[in-house]
């Protein structure tokens, strides 16, 4: 399996919200205690953090990550956001996302049907995602919703909608890495392809697992 380093530099320029609507799963909290310092990461509860509570989960997850935005914004000194939500399983392909430099990122990510989420060019899954302070300066709020026709069903995710809006001002969204995903399997993208993981299967991470200078 690839090895890949990050510095503690690079890691402490991030400022990390878990979007934890249910349980954080037990790989994805070890890891982000290993990589990140304690006062770096907010594990978000939208049923404690918000009121009123939106009624359907769409508006609660729009309404939880436009908060977090928030946050960031006005209380934080990070460059950079990381937003993760609480059934994505870290793997070592992960690392590219922290590291890359490019203004928004989000990491590979597959779905329940076993393809790739929004695997177009330019548009990215929000399941994990790294934004630069800049461009969330730039973009319009609210900077998450779904698209919804008359009849109040939904016709654009909000992935493909926050896509659409950077490119539209002019930051083109990049894929770096992957990461898990529980379908209820984990779905991961290994060296040699996508497999199936039980979840019970999947290590907890280690400190000794990572390379950091």
């Amino acid at each position: 399996m690839k090895n890949y380093e990050i510095s503690r530099q690079q890691l402490d320029s991030l400022e990390v919200f878990i979007l934890a609507g249910r349980e954080v799963n037990p790989v994805l909290d070890a890891w982000a205690n290993i990589m990140f310092k304690p006062y770096q990461v907010c594990r978000f509860d939208p049923r404690a953090e918000l009121s009123p509570l939106p009624d359907n989960r769409e508006d609660i997850v729009c309404a939880a990550r436009n908060e977090i935005v928030r946050r960031f914004l006005e209380s934080s000194d990070k460059p950079w956001l990381v937003m993760l939500d609480d059934d994505v399983y870290p793997l070592p392909a992960t690392i590219p996302l922290l590291t890359s430099n490019m203004p928004l990122a989000a990491c590979r990510i597959w779905g329940k049907d076993g393809k790739e989420s929004h695997p177009a060019e330019h548009r990215i899954c929000l399941s994990a995602v790294k934004i630069s302070r800049g461009v969330l300066a730039e973009l319009s709020q609210p900077i998450f919703e779904f698209i919804k026709n008359d009849a109040g069903e939904n016709q654009a995710c909000e992935c493909m909608v926050f896509s659409k809006k950077a490119v539209d001002a002019g930051f083109a969204p990049v894929k770096a890495g992957s990461i898990g995903h529980r379908i209820p399997y984990v779905a991961c993208l290994l060296d040699d392809g996508l497999q199936l993981v039980p979840e019970a299967n999947v290590p907890i991470p280690k400190a000794s697992d990572f390379r950091m200078e």
